[in-house]
Parts: structure tokens; sequence; C-alpha cells
């Protein structure tokens, strides 16, 4: 990287403010100004495909890094940069591409260690992503995304019971807001969910929903989780018709929106005939003889476990 002239520095400063207040077009002003007096500072370059980004211009944003790397092809950060970027845009083979530079130079680049276990989770391959994953919690113990994003791949190789202690975790971090907080809970409770531990999924999902936008298949997701809990669900079925006439736009599908979808769609109806005894599907999709002795068996096995 070039020294930048003094003022190089000060414009890239002020790009750099421009952008936090939400002006990029400024901000890419201040930045051409600066290369025309320093037109091969690599940090100014940087600076400007960030903000090319941030502008939504992802092609040209993605040409100036591309160009950089050509001109600096051992800077982890630049390589890092350009995955995330790549792996934004859903191009997970130049992504992944990009990361495997970056990580050669530098096996414990965060960010590209990010996008490498991204882009394996996007394909489906959950060993990799996993011990990628795995090294991001040791490396960066306070990174909540790292350990949401972890217990979503325990979530998906069938160990929910894997996922839960992260999410208690995630939930007690002090550095949390409000928003990740629900999202951390609600995840929270969808791992119980996973677990078949009814009793504990009601009650976390119960608090989560109440600090979220909730969509009537969060709702339709609590009440099927509380019926198998063996709790009355007739508000939170009133809570999503509400939810259904207001927020009538459907979610995008990810894991835990899938999770939500196989417990909503189940028959609740079918599920409370019989009184006490009512009918429900097991996560392998055997059906029990008895409902409530499921519950109870559930509420049991969840007593005896760490909250």
């Amino acid at each position: 990287m070039t020294r930048r002239s003094e003022k190089c520095s000060s414009l890239c400063d002020q790009a750099r403010k421009a952008q936090e207040q939400g002006w990029p077009d400024q901000a890419e002003l201040l930045l051409n100004e600066a290369l025309n007096n320093r037109p091969k500072d690599a940090g100014t370059r940087r600076q400007l495909a960030e903000a090319l980004w941030r502008g939504g211009r992802q092609d040209d944003a993605l040409a100036e890094l591309a160009a950089l790397v050509q001109l600096h092809p051992r800077d982890v950060k630049l390589r890092s940069q350009q995955a995330t970027f790549l792996f934004e845009t859903k191009n997970l083979t130049a992504a992944a591409l990009a990361a495997e530079h970056a990580l050669r130079l530098d096996p414990n680049s965060i960010e590209a260690l990010f996008v490498k276990a991204r882009v394996d989770s996007a394909r489906g391959e959950l060993e990799p992503a996993l011990a990628s994953y795995i090294l991001l919690t040791q490396l960066v113990p306070d990174r909540l995304d790292a350990k949401l994003e972890l217990a979503e791949v325990h979530i998906r190789r069938g160990n929910p019971d894997q996922a839960c202690p992260l999410l208690r975790d995630a939930t007690q971090q002090p550095q949390v807001n409000r928003e990740q907080l629900a999202d951390a809970e609600w995840r929270l409770g969808l791992g119980y969910a996973a677990a078949e531990r009814w009793t504990d999924a009601a009650a976390t999902l119960g608090r989560a929903i109440e600090q979220r936008n909730a969509s009537e298949l969060d709702w339709e997701c609590l009440a099927t989780v509380r019926a198998f809990a063996g709790e009355d669900i007739g508000g939170v079925q009133a809570m999503a018709r509400m939810a259904s006439a207001n927020q009538p736009a459907a979610e995008p599908k990810s894991l835990w929106t899938e999770l939500r979808n196989q417990l909503a769609t189940r028959d609740l109806a079918a599920r409370r005939e019989g009184n006490s005894s009512t009918q429900a599907f097991g996560r392998d999709g055997v059906v029990p003889a008895d409902f409530s002795r499921t519950a109870s068996v559930n509420e049991s096995r969840s007593m005896g476990r760490s909250h």
C-alpha cells in the first residue's frame, strides 16, 4: 500500500463520514478526488469499492476489487472482501475461490472463513462448514453471527441438542441488542422444537414473538408448538389470523422458515380430537399413539436438561 498524502487522507476521512451519514454519491465524489491526488493508492481504491457497493453499484465495486487484487495478489483483506462481495451476489464458485486464496495467505482470516463456511453451508456441504464455524467461534468467541450460523448447521445435521447451548449462550451475551436477542431467542425456540422439547419451545417462542415483527407463520408455529406441549392454542390462533390480515407477504425461505412450515402445516384440528389424547406427528413422521403422553415425556425430558 502506498503512503497517502495528507490531502488524500483528509478526503478519505470525509468520504467515510459521508458514507456513515447515508450519502454514498458524495462519498464516491470525494474518493474520486482523492484518487486524482493519489491514483495508485490501494487503500483509497478499496474504500471506493466499498462506497460503490453500498451505493448499489455491485458490478463496478467488483470490477474495482478485481483490479486491485491483480495489483496486490497477496493482500488478504482485498481477497477476503472480494470473496464477501461475490458471496453476496450469490456467485458461490467465485466466492469460494477468492476465500480459498485468502486462506492460503492467512488460515485465520475471519472474513474469508465466514465466506468459506457460508458457501459450504449453502452448498449443503455441512461437515466442512461445521469445521469452519467451530474455528470461527474459537477465534472470535463474541461474534453472535458465528454462533447462530453454527447452531443452524447443527440443526441441519440433525443435532439440535448441540445447537441449543450455543443459542442460549448467544442470548446471554452483554453486547446483544434487543433485535438480536429476539432473533436468538426465536432460533433457540425452534431448536427446542427440533429436539421435541415442546414445553421449552413454547415458552421460548412465546417470549421471543413479543419482541419481533411476527408474521402469520410465526404465530402458527407458536400455536403448533403449544399444541404439542399440551397448552391451549385458541388465543395464539386468533393472533395468527390477525397477523395474516396485517402481513400477508410471504417470508424468504431458510432453514428456520422451513422448520416453522413443517410445524405450522400439521393438522392442528386432527391433533385436538379425542380430548387429551390428540395425536401428533413425531420428528420422524411417525404418529404417536397418545399425544398427551408424548407431551409429558418431552416435558420431563426437558426438565432434566439445563436451560
